[in-house]
């Protein structure tokens, strides 16, 4: 009995272990896992369009722009079809399109798939969720990037109140959407509106630095 129980205790050990160490996965693994799904589920099942995003995901990590985005294409419909068009699925693979088609300057193209995740995930989570906050911040930075300060300003003012409501006015995450505010209203030549901005993000950062 007494080696059973180390026996069982070594098993649990090594389970634990195994679960702790996050898994390695290869571009090989993805296009299994995708194969896999195809074959069990049809073209059309939710662990196709999962598959078809994470690979997607993968070749974005790695900068694999025009792989990424022939898999995000091909997910988003999947996902449509799998999930419906309004489930936040859909919302993450619009957004991972989008910035793709961002990075390559395809602006016309990314613009109405940020503001359709937007949509998505207003409606599935409320206005004032985390998700939409980062989607209004992926929105504004878009915006910003290319000089069109006057319609980031709504979308990066959302993003500070949600984060003031879920985070609390002085959380130090607030740092960095306060400074793109900021820099919204100097693109806009309104900087006596960006200075007290500034001056509260610089309060923020003192305030979260570790005392002596």
């Amino acid at each position: 009995m007494q080696v059973f129980l180390r026996l069982f205790s070594l098993a649990a050990a090594v389970f634990l272990l195994a679960a702790a160490v996050p898994a390695v996965h290869t571009e090989e693994s993805y296009k299994r896992a995708l194969e896999a799904a195809e074959r069990t589920g049809g073209p059309d099942h939710p662990d196709v369009a999962v598959a078809l995003a994470d690979l997607a995901g993968f070749y974005q990590e790695k900068e694999r722009n025009r792989d990424a985005e022939t898999f995000y294409a091909r997910a988003l419909p999947t996902g449509e079809r799998a999930f419906g068009r309004e489930h936040p699925f859909v919302a993450r693979v619009a957004e991972g399109l989008a910035r793709i088609y961002h990075e390559q300057r395809r602006y016309k193209d990314a613009e109405p798939l940020y503001m359709r995740a937007l949509a998505i995930w207003e409606k599935a989570l409320g206005r004032d969720s985390p998700e939409v906050a980062s989607e209004l911040a992926a929105l504004a930075g878009f915006y910003r990037e290319q000089g069109r300060y006057a319609d980031a300003e709504a979308p990066q003012r959302r993003t500070v109140a949600i984060w003031e409501k879920v985070l609390g006015p002085d959380h130090p995450e607030l740092v960095r959407p306060l400074i793109a505010l900021a820099d919204v209203y100097r693109g806009q030549g309104r900087g006596k509106e960006a200075e007290p901005i500034e001056q509260r993000a610089r309060a923020i950062q003192s305030l979260s630095k570790p005392k002596p």
